[in-house]
């Protein structure tokens, strides 16, 4: 799941990065792309299987570009980018306590940006046209950034139910044949004991005392 959010998110970026030259803030989509090259650093954690270095390094990156993107380019809504991030660390961490921390951690970037958007100035004198369709261009990526995780934690999920529904068949028909052995030595165990009618007519005067533990018993009359 990591890896998957990793590369939307290194693709995602790669997408943008044109989107910001052409309207009006090139000299931000090269400090973007700085941020995109460390991406690939998370996947080096995941190949080494440290998946939860790799999370949190994915997740502090993008913070840090989106904040600081929402900062510098004024009113471009880029700071709603930060509420796909908020959800999807409640899908890619197993821990809570990771998992409100990150969580904690985004809201209060998403907070800082409200505040210093109102009191620091835009770095780039750009059309306000230009302002307005960023704006809602990063609506959109919102919306399909939530949409794609959501899709992503269905998809994983419904793979972990069907490895849970196979296994459990799996289980049924292994205990299945389990029980249809321990019945099948039951039979045999019934059939080498001493025959009830030969013991009531040469031994009128008798009485068993016959309690298996479990299906089959360890003892044996005679």
């Amino acid at each position: 799941l990591i890896n998957h959010v990793t590369f939307l998110v290194f693709l995602v970026n790669l997408v943008y990065l044109p989107v910001m030259a052409v309207f009006g803030f090139g000299a931000h989509a090269w400090t973007m792309l700085g941020f995109t090259m460390v991406f690939p650093v998370c996947f080096i954690f995941s190949i080494l299987r440290r998946f939860k270095t790799a999370a949190v390094l994915m997740f502090l990156l993008v913070m840090i570009n989106v904040s600081f993107t929402a900062i510098v380019c004024g009113d471009i809504g880029g700071e709603y980018l930060l509420i796909p991030v908020g959800i999807v660390v409640f899908i890619a961490f197993r821990g809570m306590t990771e998992s409100l921390v990150l969580f904690t951690l985004n809201l209060l970037c998403f907070l800082s940006v409200l505040v210093l958007k109102e009191r620091a100035e835009p770095w780039y004198d750009v059309p306000n046209i230009n302002r307005t369709i960023l704006f809602y261009t990063d609506l959109v990526m919102t919306f399909v950034a939530c949409a794609m995780a959501m899709i992503n934690f269905k998809s994983v999920l419904s793979r972990y139910e069907r490895t849970t529904l196979t296994q459990r068949r799996q289980i049924e028909e292994r205990n299945k044949e389990i029980l249809d052995s321990i019945q099948y030595a039951k039979r045999i165990q019934y059939t080498l004991l001493a025959n009830r009618e030969i013991l009531r007519r040469h031994l009128p005067e008798h009485f068993i005392l016959f309690k298996p533990k479990d299906v089959v018993s360890g003892d044996f009359y005679w």
